[in-house]
């Protein structure tokens, strides 16, 4: 669960999760990916964090822009 101050051990483990999923290149944003594929990142994210920071980031389009306004708000939390 990302929580203040653990937003480097959360990316680190949400990637690799993800990658073993097979839909970290939503994440990474390079080219067309499939919708269901983005739908599925989208998914684990919001799994991974708290409802207030759900709130902030659903109406995002894509895992992508999800994942940058994380990386965002957490900026030198670690």
């Amino acid at each position: 669960m990302l929580e203040g101050g653990n937003y480097g051990v959360w990316a680190a483990k949400m990637k690799i999760f993800m990658r073993a999923r097979g839909v970290w290149a939503a994440v990474e944003g390079d080219g067309a990916v499939e919708e269901i594929k983005d739908q599925e990142a989208f998914a684990a994210i919001a799994q991974a964090v708290p409802d207030a920071v759900f709130m902030t980031i659903s109406e995002k389009e894509t895992t992508k822009e999800a994942w940058e306004a994380l990386k965002e708000m957490h900026a030198g939390d670690d």
